[in-house]
């Protein structure tokens, strides 16, 4: 074992060699402190998660660690599950041709009409249809004002440079969760605070 990894959980052990961990704790998760880290990579190894293919993020704000699970998280997830469908995904422009309506048998909201044309015009909202073979589909729609503070937080540059990603990403994971009843929680360590212990 070397300097750079404290004593690991069993489940760190079974799913990352050790050469291994020193790349993550290196290249992904360079200003984590011991604690951090471990939570870090056992939350990786726990979910079965992989940090090389941005499924989970070890991110730093001054004395504020923050594990934060991708959306491909849930992609990655909902694929392995029986029944995966790949879900579609779509922007809503202010040009668009959109309509939704309930559905009267399954109760859910659906997509009757989306039908684009150019110019399209600024982002207004998005959608995201989760299908699964044998259930109805799940569909989540969103307003860009629901996710208004994503262009002011601490990822804004993102948001702001890839909106139609980044916000198409957002309501897609509300998607595949509710489909697939997946559910990740992300964990943010203060400086001062001990992690609480994963069971």
């Amino acid at each position: 074992m070397n300097r750079n990894l404290p004593t690991l959980t069993p489940e760190i052990a079974e799913a990352f060699q050790p050469a291994v961990l020193e790349v993550i704790r290196n290249s992904i998760a360079p200003t984590a402190n011991d604690q951090e880290f471990l939570l870090f990579a056992h939350k990786a190894a726990s979910y079965g998660l992989d940090p090389f293919k941005n499924e989970i993020f070890f991110i730093k704000y001054g004395n504020q660690a923050r594990i934060q699970f991708a959306a491909e998280a849930y992609l990655s997830k909902a694929r392995e599950q029986e029944g995966f469908i790949p879900p579609d995904t779509q922007m809503v422009h202010e040009n668009d041709e959109f309509k939704i309506a309930m559905n009267k048998e399954t109760k859910q909201m659906e997509v009757i009409q989306h039908e684009i044309g150019f110019p399209r015009g600024k982002i207004i909202g998005a959608y995201s249809v989760a299908y699964r073979e044998g259930y109805p589909p799940v569909t989540v729609i969103m307003d860009i004002e629901e996710v208004s503070h994503m262009f002011t937080g601490q990822n804004k540059d993102n948001w702001n440079k890839w909106t139609s990603d980044m916000f198409g990403k957002h309501v897609q994971q509300r998607a595949l969760k509710k489909q697939y009843g997946l559910s990740f929680e992300d964990v943010t360590i203060s400086q001062n605070d001990v992690p609480p212990r994963s069971r």
